[in-house]
């Protein structure tokens, strides 16, 4: 929707974001002191652009998931060779494709999370200033 300038179609939305936990090389929620706390990204939306935000969370949803069939196909694919080294390198890139923690697949399933997170946010947030508004008229 298209806003003519120097007009306001609402207020703001406040939105957070849980950031991916950092490795202790890069440091760490516990050394701010705070040892359960994820980074959080905090940012502001206009509420007559907060449909369409979630629209584009919700395609970046869709791609990750194209993304993690793509990366389950790493973890069985052939070693070029029948040598030892060939093997353990599939192996290797497998296991960082799909194992458990630090993998791909678990950056792109905390990502979803992420993005589904915010959805959420903006459907709470945008249910709540509808009902404000609305509570306002009737006074």
């Amino acid at each position: 929707m298209a806003v003519p300038e120097g007009h306001d179609l609402g207020g703001w939305l406040n939105l957070m974001v849980p950031m991916a936990a950092r490795t202790p090389a890069s440091g760490s929620a516990e050394d701010a002191g705070d040892p359960g706390a994820a980074p959080l990204a905090r940012f502001r939306v206009r509420t007559h652009e907060a449909p369409a935000l979630k629209a584009r969370f919700s395609e970046a949803i869709e791609e990750m998931r194209a993304a993690r069939t793509l990366v389950r196909q790493l973890a069985t694919i052939n070693p070029p060779g029948e040598d030892p080294v060939s093997g353990k390198a599939v192996r290797h890139l497998g296991d960082k494709a799909t194992g458990e923690s630090g993998s791909l697949t678990h950056a792109i399933d905390s990502t979803v999370d992420a993005l589904r997170s915010v959805i959420a946010q903006i459907d709470a947030s945008l249910a709540t200033y509808e009902q404000t508004d609305q509570d306002q008229m009737r006074l």
